[in-house]
């Protein structure tokens, strides 16, 4: 077990010192708020852009204290493409980044920090949340509600409560390559719906709950990794003997059923910092 914990924080120290490295050259902001396209102009913090998927309006380069505001940035109710990038939010009392009613969306590459929710995704189909670091978001770090076929892949979510929430109607998600680093829950799917899939992410010191039926795997045996895991890999192939239950639980605590398994558990994680 300690061994895990050292290969993980690793990637977690490499992580937060890459973002505070580039701090200094992050541009103070007051929050963002943009509702409908008009809105996308340079004093709402669009640095460049047409709102077409080829030059989507961008939002990069802020550092944002949201202390005493609801949130750092919200966007609602546009039909233009958006990329929000490397900016850094501090301390909103609700949301860092609330994006609702959106299309073609990309979150990357952002710091938020000391936030009730970290990122809220709300009839949002096709948004990506790529690269990004949550930092003790006290509820939810991330709470996707009706939206479909979103990818979430490479970020990195440390202590505060739930990691990932998935609810309301919400299918299609590809959640890989993340790392829940001691979370009150690393992923939550309330959502009846199903049909997201689930691999590559390292779950250290928490797990997940599960109230549909969803995939836990690439379709090519290769599932997640749970520190928590205690079966055997007697053949040494890297995988699990046994499959981890994926079970439904109600405030984190008591077990009702189990939907879904890892079949293909990881006896290692996916993700450290390669010496060389």
């Amino acid at each position: 077990m300690s061994r895990v914990v050292f290969v993980v924080g690793i990637v977690v120290l490499a992580g937060l010192c890459a973002v505070e490295q580039g701090v200094a050259d992050l541009t103070p902001h007051a929050p963002i708020r943009i509702t409908g396209d008009e809105s996308f102009t340079e004093e709402n913090g669009v640095v460049t852009g047409s709102g077409t998927q080829e030059d989507p309006y961008l939002i990069s380069g802020f550092i944002i204290d949201a202390s005493g505001a609801d949130y750092g940035i919200l966007i609602e109710d546009t039909a233009e493409a958006l990329r929000i990038e490397n900016c850094r939010i501090i301390g909103a009392k609700r949301y860092g980044i609330r994006l609702v009613s959106i299309e073609d969306a990309v979150v990357a590459g952002c710091r938020i920090e000391d936030t009730s929710y970290g990122l809220m995704l709300k009839r949002a189909d096709k948004t990506s949340i790529v690269q990004n670091i949550f930092l003790r978001s006290t509820k939810h770090a991330i709470l996707i509600d009706n939206s479909n076929s979103n990818t979430i892949a490479g970020n990195l979510f440390v202590k505060g409560g739930v990691g990932l929430s998935l609810i309301g109607d919400q299918t299609g998600a590809l959640i890989y390559d993340n790392i829940f680093d001691h979370c009150g829950l690393g992923i939550s799917i309330l959502s009846l719906t199903g049909g997201n899939r689930v691999y590559r992410n390292d779950f250290i010191n928490c797990t997940a709950s599960s109230l549909s039926f969803n995939i836990w795997d690439n379709g090519e045996q290769i599932g997640n990794y749970w520190s928590a895991y205690v079966g055997k890999d007697k053949d040494e192939d890297g995988v699990g003997d046994a499959a981890y239950p994926i079970k439904f639980l109600e405030q984190q605590a008591a077990v009702y059923t189990c939907w879904d398994y890892d079949y293909h558990p990881a006896m290692q994680p996916f993700h450290w910092e390669e010496e060389g």
